[in-house]
């Protein structure tokens, strides 16, 4: 089990213990597909939420620590934010990092911080661990996390987690804007179509996707 888990193909539940898939089947995908439909299940949510919203959406989970970007819906405007599907990031990265990382035992989060640190992306971005990890209360409670050019200047992002049958966090899906296009009066309808979204990802495929990846 561990090298199984060591080399990506399983992942450990650092709360539970318990083993779920890991991101190399990633590389399996479209076995996954074929079978599953998964990310054609996937992809009209996405799609739906870059439509409503006008900005970039994004599927991303999180592995060793590590925030991996599994899905992309690119903003048709031509001042858009644009993620490679792959890209991964630090687990403290943007709101993506914030709500995957405010699914982690708090005591795994202060280890990663010693470990990893919190790295400074621009002068807006969180690198005090106290502060850090009242974020991540602050995220528990208000169900989702708002980036306000944590990681870029000029853009601002929201994401919500996506959880499976068991209520467990296994995802989050998120909402990137240009901050010209993104106003603090948008915050509010940018955050409910969000949960929207996850609603609909949780109840279709939340099921399949593992705190580690696609299942």
């Amino acid at each position: 089990m561990k090298t199984l888990e060591g080399r990506g193909f399983l992942w450990q539940n650092p709360e539970t213990g318990r083993y779920r898939l890991g991101l190399k089947l990633l590389g399996l995908s479209h076995l996954v597909e074929q079978e599953l439909g998964w990310r054609q299940r996937v992809r009209p949510i996405l799609e739906d939420l870059s439509l409503k919203t006008g900005g970039t959406t994004t599927l991303r989970v999180m592995e060793n620590l590590e925030i991996h970007t599994i899905d992309v819906v690119e903003s048709s405007d031509i001042l858009k934010v644009a993620y490679p599907i792959g890209t991964r990031m630090p687990f403290s990265y943007g709101s993506h990092g914030l709500v995957l990382s405010a699914a982690l035992p708090e005591p795994a989060v202060r280890q990663a911080i010693r470990e990893r640190g919190l790295r400074r992306y621009t002068s807006r971005t969180i690198t005090a661990p106290t502060r850090f990890l009242e974020r991540l209360r602050a995220v528990r409670r208000q169900g989702y996390a708002f980036c306000d050019e944590g990681v870029t200047i000029g853009v601002r992002s929201v994401a919500v987690p996506v959880r499976n049958r068991e209520g467990e966090v296994v995802a989050s899906v998120g909402v990137s804007l240009p901050k010209a296009r993104f106003p603090m009066e948008r915050l509010v309808e940018v955050v409910r179509l969000a949960k929207q979204a996850a609603e609909a990802l949780s109840a279709g495929v939340g099921h399949r996707i593992t705190s580690g990846g696609t299942a």
